[in-house]
């Protein structure tokens, strides 16, 4: 599950979060400057991804967790049944 949610969710959500940090923030203009508004949406996006890629790691761990599990189950079974 987490890493169909990871397959799913993170190019839509990044993509909006830039949408939002590019209009919100862009407000902020005149009393950043430009250069610290593009500093600060660099920021927010970079916060984010970096939240992802946390996300997507462990999903990868979990994932070849649960296929160890199932398989060492179906041993187990197979096992039993004999």
């Amino acid at each position: 599950m987490a890493s169909w949610g990871v397959r799913t969710l993170t190019g839509p959500v990044l993509a909006a979060t830039g949408v939002v940090a590019f209009l919100v923030l862009g407000s902020l203009t005149a009393r950043l400057g430009e250069s610290g508004v593009a500093a600060l949406r660099y920021a927010v996006v970079g916060v984010l991804r970096a939240g992802f890629l946390y996300y997507g790691l462990k999903a990868v761990q979990l994932t070849e967790m649960a296929n160890r599990v199932w398989k060492r189950g179906a041993e187990y079974s197979l096992i039993f049944a004999e």
